[in-house]
């Protein structure tokens, strides 16, 4: 993803169109959805008043951005609770859709500056577009992006203070990306990604670095992309058998 495809505009305007499809369903319903968190009607005008929030920022001094936190934060809890609702409503592909709008979200507040302190919708996003991305150049700037928001995740989430929770976002990113990567079949991210996953999730690498040779054999992946694989499995795998 370039920076030039990062707009605000557009992602603005591919939520308001799920969220019409979203209301018009409802509408169309012969009896009360319970556990709704709020009406779909109600979810579109808080989205509008929340980008026109969000655009006033395209015009504000990187240096200057007092809020940006706590508004990024909101939005992206907002898209998470607009994709919940239309699963209630079991409309499954639009909720999908609509959680795939917080990864360009989340690495267009990245690049302003913010600190994202909630990631859960992005990592799901970002699961999502790792299994269904596969042109090389795609894959190559959707790395990039996971990159940027990577940086941007706030420290208490970089922490990783919940080891012993597999399903915390911070562990799915950095996965993720190490996926990503491999599939992009370029040996330089792949070190990049794979020596955040040994430097940062030390408890994950070996499984990781196995399975990933698993699919070397399984998936017929080039050489150059199955020595940088083998590298760090036999490399680390060998540093946990001295211990």
């Amino acid at each position: 993803m370039s920076q030039a495809e990062v707009d605000i505009g557009a992602i603005e305007r591919s939520l308001e169109q799920a969220s019409e499809r979203l209301a018009a369903s409802w509408s169309q319903l012969d009896g009360p959805v319970y556990g709704l968190p709020a009406a779909p009607q109600e979810l579109e005008a808080t989205l509008e008043q929340l980008f026109t929030v969000l655009k006033r920022w395209e015009e504000v001094d990187p240096r200057d951005r007092p809020g940006l936190d706590r508004l990024g934060s909101y939005a992206l809890g907002l898209i998470e609770e607009i994709s919940a609702t239309a699963a209630l409503l079991q409309l499954e592909d639009l909720s999908r859709e609509i959680e795939i709008q917080a990864y360009p979200l989340g690495v267009w507040l990245a690049r302003r500056g913010g600190r994202l302190d909630r990631i859960e919708p992005i990592v799901n996003a970002v699961a999502f577009l790792a299994n269904h991305t596969t042109d090389a150049a795609d894959l190559e700037r959707l790395y990039k992006g996971i990159s940027e928001i990577i940086e941007a995740v706030s420290p208490t989430i970089r922490s990783d203070l919940a080891e012993s929770e597999p399903g915390r976002p911070w562990r799915l990113l950095l996965l993720n990306r190490a996926i990503v990567a491999t599939r992009s079949h370029d040996p330089d991210l792949m070190v990049a990604a794979f020596s955040a996953v040994v430097e940062q999730l030390p408890d994950d690498a070996p499984r990781f670095f196995a399975e990933g040779m698993e699919q070397m054999d399984l998936l017929g992946y080039p050489t150059r992309v199955r020595r940088v694989m083998q590298r760090f499995h036999e490399q680390w795998s060998a540093g946990r058998r001295m211990h």
